[in-house]
């Protein structure tokens, strides 16, 4: 499955489907959190939180994996620290 000759043991998916992938599974736990009614507010947060990071990890391997950059030469461009802070509001 997923090879491109019978034999191999290497599987080759595209990186658009990963992507579609890790983001159902995301958006499916966000989900199941907020429509659960034994966990307070302050757990809610934190792993909210926890499974935005284990996901956005995840993206960042698949990413250096699949892509590889164009140029030795890259510009890397940092964005200014945030002065606000956001609050998490659940409905």
């Amino acid at each position: 499955m997923h090879t491109n000759q019978a034999g191999l043991s290497s599987i080759n998916i595209d990186y658009i489907h990963i992507n579609v992938l890790l983001g159902y599974l995301q958006q499916t736990l966000i989900d199941i959190l907020c429509n659960a009614d034994n966990i307070n507010e302050i757990n809610k947060h934190g792993i909210l939180i926890a499974i935005n990071k284990l996901f956005w990890i995840q993206n960042e391997f698949f990413t250096m994996h699949y892509f590889i950059p164009l140029k030795d030469d890259t510009v890397i461009i940092q964005t200014p620290p945030l002065t606000k802070k956001s609050k998490c509001c659940w409905m």
